[in-house]
């Protein structure tokens, strides 16, 4: 389970929802998620891969007039340590992302996607492109180095 600690929150005067939002622009808000402690990331053969981060998410929100959303922006970038249960060997994991939620067109797309952990003495391993889903989680498009591919290779990277 997932323990998020919520750091800062700032949200704009508006509040949520509501017409007003949708007559002045979206809302904005900002929070900072930290996971303390490991958390097992992964399940792999032989071990579990553990994480421990800090995320920082900046999101805007637009309305409908009928107080309905619209679409949802996040900007997300993040810092943190994976480990190895069984050898302690550990990664330093970063990266940032942009999350569009279309929730007239009922698509999910990340964009500007960049995740890299780092070993020492290891070549970096890298994961770039862009993810489209529908909100039922069907794959639309994919271009890059896909995330369906990232838990197999991260948990070959870091055995």
């Amino acid at each position: 389970m997932r323990t998020f600690i919520v750091a800062l929150t700032v949200v704009s005067a508006l509040g949520y929802g509501g017409s007003a939002a949708a007559a002045t622009g979206p809302e904005r808000s900002e929070a900072v998620f930290e996971i303390p402690e490991s958390e097992v990331y992964a399940e792999c053969d032989g071990f579990d891969l553990m994480l421990s981060d800090m995320r920082i998410e900046r999101t805007s929100l637009t309305w409908s007039e009928e107080s309905d959303p619209v679409v949802e922006r996040r900007h997300v970038s993040f810092v943190g340590t994976f480990t190895n249960s069984v050898t302690g060997k550990t990664g330093t994991f970063s990266g940032r992302f942009e999350r569009v939620e279309d929730f007239a067109g009922g698509t999910v797309t990340l964009s500007g996607l960049f995740r890299q952990v780092r070993v020492d003495g290891q070549p970096t391993l890298v994961a770039t492109g862009v993810d489209s889903t529908s909100a039922a989680g069907d794959v639309l498009f994919l271009a890059g180095h896909p995330l369906g591919n990232w838990e197999e290779d991260l948990c070959a990277y870091m055995a």
